[in-house]
């Protein structure tokens, strides 16, 4: 579903106060669709997507370029969805400070994220 703008902001309140979470403490990451490096089909929504953030405020939007796509030029292929991936997690880490916890039993690792300080 891509919604920007004003239609954007309410929905993106509505998905907030169902969820019973704090917009601010929560960031939106938004990721681009096929891009037109690719011969995207849809890459034009790409220049509506990166409006969001003057819409929501903890929004960001993660770039497709580089991302390889299959024959239907639509959907990323395997190595374009580990690559986009690969952006979300960096965008994650970049806002979000990693703290790990080690269960009792230690065999098996749990990373809580908790938000930077700005």
């Amino acid at each position: 579903m891509i919604v920007c703008g004003p239609k954007s902001q309410g929905s993106y309140s509505n998905l907030i106060k169902d969820l019973h979470l704090k917009a601010r403490k929560v960031p939106l990451l938004a990721g681009e669709v096929v891009n037109q490096d690719q011969g995207g089909v849809c890459a034009s929504m790409n220049k509506i997507i990166a409006t969001l953030p003057m819409t929501i405020h903890n929004s960001y939007v993660i770039s497709s370029a580089g991302c390889t796509d299959s024959r239907d030029n639509l959907h990323f292929n395997a190595e374009g969805y580990r690559k986009f991936g690969k952006r979300y997690a960096a965008k994650c880490f970049q806002l979000w400070v990693i703290k790990s916890m080690l269960l009792s039993n230690q065999t098996r690792y749990y990373i809580r994220l908790v938000r930077k300080k700005d």
